[in-house]
């Protein structure tokens, strides 16, 4: 039995701000008798219209941006999943796949996280702020590759039972029982509670669950959480060229680090 970690969430409310007013009619606030001598000069540039006033910004038409930096830097915009194997396997035409039949569009972004908005291609699986892509399925082999994107946060979104039931149930219910698990993009995590980890974990039986390439800052806050009781995570794990090879090869790295792992 581990002790949890307990994480606080607090809300930030805005901060408003109002500037006084000024009667400019005051006539208490005039402290001379006589008027400036310049006081009837118009300045010659009243009447000069800037040339740029009327250029609307390239922007002005996405209503759905909300975040005044979203529309100057989005660092999410240009993160597109691992595209190189699309020619081995693509989930939306996969009749196996919890994604089978979903339509993408390269120009439209209509999902975000944080009013941030993210590559079409990525999937949504029910949470607010984490996005995956299924990578390559072997069904003769038993094993995933699921890249993701975002946070993974269970304490605000249950992220992990969305995943659990949306996905991994699917997959576990055609025969897979290893899952790759790529999280170059995961940028934070925030524990609850680990019910859905032990779960999934007792479901994969002769299988696993191998988190590989996670971020440092996450891989010890989940560490902190003991789901490295569940999941399989750093150490070689956390250095893999994953992209250098096909999915067959990365799934034969991976398994044989598994391997030693469960029989050190």
């Amino acid at each position: 039995m581990f002790s949890s970690v307990q994480f606080k969430c607090k809300s930030q409310g805005k901060n408003s701000r109002t500037s006084p007013k000024v009667n400019q009619n005051n006539p208490q606030s005039d402290q001379s008798t006589s008027p400036h001598p310049t006081s009837n000069i118009r300045h010659q540039t009243s009447n000069i219209k800037h040339p740029t006033s009327n250029i609307r910004h390239p922007t002005s038409k996405t209503s759905d941006i909300r975040h005044p930096q979203s529309a100057i830097h989005n660092p999410l915009h240009d993160l597109e999943p691992y595209y190189n194997w699309r020619h081995l396997y693509i989930a939306s035409e996969d009749e196996r796949s919890p994604f089978f039949g979903r339509d993408y569009s390269e120009f439209v972004f209509s999902d975000s996280i944080y009013n941030y908005f993210i590559h079409p291609q990525w999937d949504g699986f029910g949470s607010a702020t984490l996005y995956l892509k299924i990578l390559y399925v072997s069904y003769e082999e038993h094993f995933c590759v699921i890249e993701f994107l975002g946070e993974w946060n269970d304490c605000l979104y249950n992220d992990v039972m969305y995943l659990k039931r949306n996905v991994v149930e699917f997959l576990q219910e055609e025969g897979i029982n290893k899952f790759i698990l790529i999280g170059e993009n995961v940028l934070s995590f925030h524990f609850d509670d680990d019910s859905y980890y032990q779960e999934w974990f007792d479901e994969v039986e002769d299988g696993w669950i191998a988190l590989v390439n996670f971020r440092d800052h996450v891989i010890k806050d989940l560490e902190d959480a003991s789901l490295d009781y569940y999941m399989a995570m750093g150490g070689n794990l956390n250095d893999l060229p994953w992209r250098t090879g096909d999915p067959g090869k990365l799934f034969l790295l991976v398994d044989s680090l598994m391997t030693k792992s469960l029989n050190a």
